[in-house]
């Protein structure tokens, strides 16, 4: 037989052996025609394949045990069959040993059952083989031996991997979204990796990546990929072909199920399945009929429902959304939200039918998850700039009046620098000096410079975003001004757009060795940011790369240091650990105190910080003498209106609220609002701040009313701003809770309290200062309320919390004890309330002023105690010395 007759019987015999045994003759009768020859050859390799199959199925497996009772002891070359692990179409996978003098060893080995062993197909797995034999990856497994059993059949020895399907492994420990994309992102690159080898895969699902216990995924069983290398690949004449269809339909490539051209798209393709199902715990679609005309249909016309769709729809038994949902610590309606967008795009963009229009790469499907990760706008949804920008505006619609004038002269001068810069692209020199004009120009937006209208401000940024693009061949001028309109946008409040543009030049400066220090200036800056947005560890480790990097530098980079500290220190503080960010702090000061001198602006923000740590652990008064330090320094070197001197009288009329002193408080305060007013948009962070301080002190002196209206435009503000997932927002809920309690209206209050409760553990976990302060509002309201068995496990929670997060003897810490106290002595368990409360006074005695609130306050309970269990002696000196403290104050 010719080798051309020989190929079309195999490939007529492959196309009738992927049909239903019912279809087969009236396949053959169209493929063969009046060849009759032809027709018995074939029918002929289909009766081999069918006998081979049985050979594989029962009699191989007997034949390659010795008589034996236990029938482990089978050999294949070197290597003792233990058990058998899996079996494929065309494969059977043991669990194996190498029995001979080598090694011991335990592998995975596969033996090809296939019993069309032509030359062709032999040079085929032995080429494979060698070239599966190179790939050296952490996640995939390795290819270790391979050879040919005394009755013909090659076989392969893998690496034992030793794991879960990887979503089961998902499913089991209840991964979170975050964690089953990074997850996702290590497969990526494993796949990635084999394209840079010239090897598609072709059979990507769950069941060939598994997850060992350390959380690594493993890539298993190439048997079916396809080699894209021209000097090694056979030639490939039957794309129909059993070797090419042995593929899973749910995971297979619409080209791959009509029989077409197989790329690395088919790869990106099946990795979007993979994606599919760990978001939503259920494929895209479902085969139901395998025939090819039902497949090709299939392929080309079922419509893939999004994601966030379909974690809502009802499916099989073990589908059931709330099972998925909690799955991944979520609702199905916190689910279908979160994969609402940028992942609803993501993954459908990766399923496209046409493989030109799916993602270039795995390694570029791992980019835009990790951009979606990163809070950056992702490319499946566009470059468009009203995307971008609307990713900022859905939260930082800051109220800044139009002046379009004027801001029509910023957008078309703008437009000239970059004209110019277009125009100069190789003359780098002037292309540099033009950003430096755009930079000037575009200063107008920093509120610290205080120069132009606020309309000005927002116009010229945005306008300056549109024109980056321009920008694009002069890749380190472009971070430059990315760089800088990211400080500019954090400055107006905008900070996702403010993060997008700090991550983007990031991404150009760490690729390019001459911009060391730029490195540095980002990162510190994007710890800000980060640490602005509530993601407190994120920018701990932000600036921690940052210091790490600069000290290890000589010159100017020691200032990128410190500033790298301060980074540190900030997170560690938000985090509740004030020791920590004491210690950093204080680094931070010397290093600046050495390099720039007494008094400079930088030492003067460290002075502002340390003030603000030493204030948390209970030293008011070193706080604001600190704080007042900062103050001086700033307004010899800027003025009495600058907004840096804005924020140091915010902080120093804070630190005097919380001292009980509302008359040096409010006045300090109402001038850091009136400087903040005059430079920022209504809603902008910093203005929130000083109104959310202020309201609270309102609410001390008795003003409901005023506190109430200005705390609710905060909580309002804050949400639209900075996201209801901020921390702030929390803490707004919690401070209007407190003014409504103060007001008696009690079930409203009680549910703010809870909001904020369940608002603060998910932003900060559930030991942290700002969780302890929410369980003490909740637990004083049901004290307010009539309640104390309601209100003793919250306070006894917040005493643990305060416990293990300030330092020992916080006068925080004793005031959750005296409400403690109090919740147990209405409950008539006076000896239980008696050291509470007594022990409890002289710590907030010795850390307060003596006529101050708490004081004066800790000594009620005090007396009420002393009264209520009947001993008239102890509540009369005590309510004698409360009488004093009156007097006092």
């Amino acid at each position: 037989m010719s080798q051309k007759r020989a190929e079309e019987v195999e490939r007529i015999s492959y196309q009738a052996m992927i049909r239903p045994a019912v279809e087969r003759a009236d396949f053959l009768g169209r493929a063969c025609g009046d060849d009759l020859e032809l027709r018995r050859e074939v029918e002929s390799l289909i009766a081999a394949d069918a006998r081979a199959g049985m050979f594989m199925e029962r009699p191989f497996l007997e034949a390659c045990q010795p008589p034996s009772t236990d029938g482990v002891e089978s050999r294949v070359g070197p290597y003792r069959l233990l058990r058998k692990i899996g079996e494929g179409g065309m494969s059977v996978v043991y669990l194996a040993i190498r029995a001979d003098d080598q090694y011991r060893k335990r592998v995975a080995l596969k033996i090809v059952g296939h019993g069309l062993a032509t030359e062709e197909r032999l040079r085929r797995f032995r080429v494979e083989r060698q070239i599966l034999a190179s790939l050296e990856h952490p996640s995939i497994a390795r290819l270790l031996d391979g050879g040919t059993t005394e009755s013909g059949l090659p076989y392969f020895v893998m690496e034992l991997i030793e794991g879960e399907v990887i979503d089961t492994y998902c499913d089991r420990r209840r991964l979170a979204l975050d964690e089953r994309l990074s997850l996702f992102r290590e497969v990526c690159a494993a796949v990635h990796y084999a394209h840079r080898n010239l090897i598609v895969h072709r059979d990507l699902k769950p069941s060939n990546i598994l997850v060992t216990a350390e959380g690594v995924p493993k890539l298993l069983d190439f048997g079916i990929a396809k080699l894209l290398n021209p000097d090694l690949a056979l030639p490939d004449p039957h794309p129909t072909d059993t070797w090419l269809r042995a593929m899973t339909p749910e995971f297979a490539s619409p080209e791959q199920l009509i029989g077409g051209v197989i790329t690395t798209a088919s790869d990106v393709y099946a990795l979007g399945i993979l994606l599919y199902q760990l978001l939503t715990g259920r494929l895209p679609r479902r085969v139901d009929e395998r025939s090819p005309v039902a497949l090709a249909r299939f392929a080309t016309e079922v419509e893939v429902k999004r994601p966030s769709a379909a974690v809502l729809g009802a499916g099989r038994e073990t589908d059931d959304p709330e099972v998925l949902a909690r799955a991944r610590q979520m609702t199905p309606k916190q689910l279908a939200r979160r994969l609402r967008g940028d992942l609803d795009n993501i993954v459908l963009s990766a399923l496209r039918t046409e493989p030109d229009r799916r993602y270039n790469s795995a390694e570029l499907l791992a980019e835009e998850v990790a951009r979606h990760q990163a809070g950056l706008p992702v490319r499946a949804r566009g470059d468009e700039i009203g995307y971008r920008l609307g990713k900022s505006f859905r939260r930082h619609r800051l109220v800044l009046a139009l002046a379009a004038g004027f801001a029509l002269a910023v957008g078309l001068f703008v437009a000239a620098l970059f004209g110019q810069v277009r125009q100069t692209v190789a003359a780098r020199d002037q292309a540099e000096e033009t950003v430096r004009y755009v930079e000037r120009m575009l200063s107008v937006a920093d509120p610290d410079l205080g120069v132009g209208e606020k309309a000005t401000v927002r116009e010229a940024l945005d306008r300056g975003l549109e024109q980056l693009a321009e920008l694009e061949e002069q890749p380190l001028l472009r971070a430059r001004l990315q760089h800088f309109l990211g400080e500019m946008y954090a400055d107006l409040g905008a900070f996702e757009t403010a993060e997008s543009l700090l991550h983007a030049a990031l991404e150009v400066r760490r690729g390019h060795p001459s911009a060391r220090d730029p490195v540095l200036e980002t990162l510190n800056e994007l710890s800000r940011v980060v640490l602005l947005r509530g993601r407190y560890a994120e920018a701990e480790q932000i600036s921690r790369e940052a210091y790490g990097l600069a000290r290890r530098l000589p010159g100017a980079a020691r200032g990128l240091a410190a500033e790298g500290l301060a980074g540190m220190a900030a997170a560690r503080g938000e985090q509740g650990d004030l020791s920590g960010a004491e210690h950093w702090h204080r680094q931070a000061l010397a290093m600046r105190r050495e390099l720039f001198g007494e008094d400079h602006e930088t030492v003067a923000e460290s002075l502002r910080a340390l003030a603000s740590v030493r204030w948390q652990q209970g030293q008011d008064e070193a706080g604001e003498a600190l704080h007042r330090r900062a103050l001086a320094i700033l307004e010899a070197r800027f003025g009495e209106d600058h907004p840096e001197v804005a924020s140091a009288l915010h902080d120093l009329g804070t630190v005097l609220h919380d001292r009980g002193d509302y008359g040096r408080a409010e006045p300090v305060l109402r001038r850091a609002l009136e400087l903040r007013r005059a430079r920022l948009a209504a809603e902008h962070p910093r203005v929130l701040d000083t109104e959310n301080t202020l309201s609270v002190l309102l609410d001390n002196v008795g003003d409901f009313e005023g506190a109430e209206a200005l705390q609710r435009r905060v909580l309002a503000g804050r949400v639209e701003t900075l996201g209801g997932d901020h921390p702030l927002v929390a803490q707004s809920h919690h401070n209007l809770a407190g003014i409504l309690a103060s007001k008696g209206e009690y079930e409203e209050a009680r549910g703010l309290y809870r909001e904020a409760l369940a608002r603060a553990r998910a932003a900060l976990g559930d030991i942290h200062p700002g969780v302890g302060h929410v369980l003490m509002g909740l637990g004083h309201l049901e004290l307010k309320a009539g309640e104390p068995g309601r209100a003793e496990p919250l306070l006894r929670e917040a005493v643990e919390v305060r416990r293990q997060v300030l330092p020992p003897g916080h006068w925080l810490s004793a005031r959750s004890r005296s409400l403690l106290g109090v919740a147990l002595a209405a409950q008539g368990r006076y000896s239980e309330a008696e050291p509470l409360l007594v022990d409890s006074l002289e710590v907030i005695r010795a850390a307060r002023r003596e006529g101050d609130r708490e004081t004066r306050e800790a000594l009620a309970r005090v007396v009420e105690l002393y009264a209520g269990w009947g001993r008239a002696d102890e509540a009369e000196r005590y309510r004698q010395a409360l009488g004093v403290s009156d007097r006092v104050r």
